[in-house]
């Protein structure tokens, strides 16, 4: 018996096969090309940004007379007073994030409303006061939860505060202390991320600009001196840029 023609009737057969499984497959499909996964973290702080702010403003302003003998010839006299009002400004600041840590250093520029006038309770004295800016150099430090950041602040502070102390008796006076303060800002907020590079923020900041010393000699020759110290308390809205 002729083995030939059996193998090649055989071999046309599995051909045949093959290619019939092939066209029920629809032919030969290549592989979907690789998909590329970011490694990055959804959101990251790290980076340069830039923002506006707008709130509310509490200051309180507390001066005392230090002299050796009382203006008013029976007490020392304390005077007490607050202002408060619409604070607007920007900032700019830089943060660093490490894993859930974020770190980083901002600078802010605020208009405040610090001014007021306020008479001792005996009448002998009237204190003016006059502010308009607070500005703020502070490092932060925070904890960021997805596009949450909650974060903790404290630096520089500084304010242009003028104050004129005016003798209303016929001993007249005038004390004064002009030009910058220096003093300590401390505060905390939450930041919320839209996007990469949008994001709101709450913030709540107290900021003490320090204890300004006051004197002045009066028609009776004699030096009369008050220390005045300013505080400021501010809740604002804030938006940033990420660059």
């Amino acid at each position: 018996m002729a083995r030939g023609p059996v193998f090649m009737l055989f071999g046309l057969g599995v051909l045949a096969c093959a290619s019939a499984h092939a066209a029920d497959l629809g032919g030969y499909a290549p592989p979907p090309p690789p998909t590329y996964i970011d490694a990055r973290p959804a959101l990251m702080w790290t980076g340069l940004y830039v923002g506006l702010n707008a709130g509310y403003s509490f200051s309180r302003d507390s001066t005392g007379e230090g002299s050796s003998f009382p203006y008013n010839g029976v007490a020392p006299e304390r005077l007490h007073s607050g202002a408060s009002g619409f604070t607007g400004g920007g900032q700019i600041g830089y943060n660093y994030q490490m894993g859930r840590f974020v770190v980083g250093i901002e600078a802010d520029f605020n208009y405040v409303d610090l001014s007021r006038t306020k008479t001792s309770l005996s009448g002998a004295v009237t204190e003016d006061i006059s502010g308009n800016f607070i500005g703020t150099v502070r490092p932060r430090v925070g904890v960021a939860f997805g596009p949450a950041l909650l974060y903790a602040t404290g630096g520089l502070a500084y304010g242009s505060v003028d104050t004129t102390i005016t003798g209303n008796t016929a001993n007249t006076l005038s004390a004064s202390s002009t030009g910058m303060r220096v003093g300590w800002a401390a505060g905390a907020g939450t930041e919320y991320a839209l996007n990469r590079n949008l994001s709101l923020r709450l913030e709540y900041l107290h900021t003490d600009l320090g204890r300004a010393d006051l004197s002045g000699v009066a028609l009776d020759t004699n030096t009369y001196a008050w220390h005045d110290h300013l505080t400021d308390n501010v809740v604002r809205l804030g938006v940033n840029f990420r660059f």
